[in-house]
């Protein structure tokens, strides 16, 4: 089977075409998430390419990604972008748990001293909880857009990838890439505004 005749065979939910999917692009896919996991510092964490793999043809079947692909032609550059980008999105996951759990050592740590030995500075919680909404309605409005759009959204916004750089690498128009961006901040900034954030 061609990309394309593959493409169309997994969109139809065939299971033979899922296990071609997996047999010819499961390797690539892999080894594109253990370099990109080595480039985060995290290239040890086997349990993380295991998750991100998982992951990955998880949102294949489950939320029928392949079905927005546009260039079937294009499938091998396609799995490659969703599965760097599912291997980010995880590392950064990773990274908040981590600096959660070096923060609760360090109050562990600190707990048995005297009062008034070492003071904290005071924090704001409405802002981390602030920072916090605005990432989830980020991330709900992100996830309703077709892959394509989302992918050029979070290599700009997040990867602070240049725009003739995504164009180039999802094979898509320039200005496409300009549209999507602009299109997505005034999308961003209706959500915030029905959410009752304004200044975000």
């Amino acid at each position: 089977m061609s990309d394309p005749e593959l493409h169309q065979e997994c969109v139809a939910l065939k299971s033979e075409a899922w296990n071609e999917l997996v047999e010819r692009y499961g390797k690539l896919i892999y080894s594109v998430i253990h370099r990109k996991l080595e480039g985060l510092g995290l290239g040890t964490r086997r349990d993380l390419s295991d998750e991100v793999f998982q992951t990955v043809f998880e949102e294949l079947l489950d939320k029928r990604r392949l079905a927005s692909l546009r260039k079937p032609e294009a499938l091998r550059s396609f799995l490659m972008t969703l599965a760097v980008s599912r291997t980010v999105d995880l590392a950064r996951k990773t990274r908040r748990r981590e600096d959660v759990t070096e923060t609760e050592d360090v109050l562990d740590q600190v707990s048995s001293l005297p009062e008034g030995e070492l003071e904290f500075p005071r924090m704001d919680p409405r802002r981390g909880l602030f920072c916090r909404d605005i990432r989830k309605i980020v991330d709900e409005e992100l996830s309703m857009m077709p892959v394509t759009e989302e992918l050029i959204v979070r290599f700009r916004w997040e990867h602070e990838m240049k725009m003739e750089a995504i164009a180039k690498f999802l094979e898509v128009p320039l200005h496409t890439v300009g549209n999507v961006v602009r299109k997505t901040r005034e999308r961003l900034k209706k959500a915030f505004i029905e959410k009752g954030i304004s200044n975000a």
